[in-house]
């Protein structure tokens, strides 16, 4: 959500606006979600990674975030060293 109001300020231009934006974004946020949980029962169990890093090509020079993509698609595809296991979390 701080993107969109830095969107709004410096793109729009238009701060009195900025409630009408956030509403927009969060119930475009909430409407989608139905969908993915029907897309999730659909295919059924499996992992996923998500990452919303990498808004700037620079990010991909990184060699932490190159290691964090890495890892991530490794875990999703059930290779690859974690410690993370289903029902593990505190």
């Amino acid at each position: 959500a701080t993107l969109v109001l830095f969107f709004i300020e410096d793109v729009v231009r238009r701060p009195d606006l900025t409630a009408v934006f956030l509403i927009a974004y969060f119930a475009a946020g909430a409407l989608g979600l139905p969908f993915w949980v029907w897309l999730s029962r659909r295919i059924g169990k499996g992992r996923s990674f998500y990452s919303a890093i990498g808004h700037r090509p620079e990010v991909y020079g990184d060699p932490q975030h190159l290691a964090l993509l890495k890892d991530g698609i490794l875990w999703a595809a059930g290779e690859g060293k974690t410690q993370c296991q289903p029902g593990n979390a505190k």
